[in-house]
């Protein structure tokens, strides 16, 4: 178990909070093939989601964005879903966790990694905003501080990124860039 902190008159764990005051975008491999590299990112008609993977030492993590630009990651619970024509998307629709627990992976490099992979879609798709909620009570400190970091809102800047506004436990992004659209 993590020790954990005062933060915010709150106890939270180490890792959530290193995670706050030094979390950068990170290139790492990603895709929908069964060795996560293929850089694929597949749409989801059912879902209305694109939906792509990125695997951490043993653990899978998903990353989607759906038709309101919004994103949201998960640690799977296992690691059943590659087989070897890639990613089995039915068994891991309801496998999914948002729990910072269920991360076997150091935070910082994992979600470092979501935001890698959350940029490349941004441009990919040249969307103009796009946004994240906050999984649970517990993570929503930890965003708050991380929107706050000088680092992290420099390493957007290189981006044409930058933070717009807070709603409950949603966090805003526009791009700056004038060659965007609507997704």
């Amino acid at each position: 178990m993590a020790t954990p902190i005062a933060f915010n008159d709150t106890l939270i764990p180490f890792n959530e909070f290193i995670l706050s005051e030094s979390i950068r975008p990170k290139k790492v491999s990603y895709g929908v093939n069964s060795i996560i590299n293929d850089e694929k990112i597949l749409y989801l008609k059912a879902l209305n989601h694109y939906i792509t993977f990125m695997k951490y030492k043993d653990e899978l993590y998903l990353v989607a964005l759906d038709k309101n630009n919004e994103f949201s990651f998960g640690a799977l619970k296992n690691n059943r879903y590659t087989t070897e024509d890639g990613i089995d998307i039915e068994a891991i629709i309801n496998d999914i966790s948002d729990n910072p627990k269920n991360i076997g992976a150091p935070a910082i490099k994992v979600f470092s990694g979501i935001l890698y992979i959350m940029l490349e879609m941004v441009k990919k798709y040249k969307l103009n905003h796009f946004f994240f909620s906050s999984a649970n009570d517990k993570l929503s400190p930890v965003y708050d501080k991380l929107i706050k970091n000088k680092y992290f809102i420099e390493d957007l800047k290189t981006q044409d990124i930058s933070f717009k506004n807070k709603k409950d436990t949603e966090y805003y992004f526009t791009k700056t860039n004038k060659n965007t659209k609507e997704k």
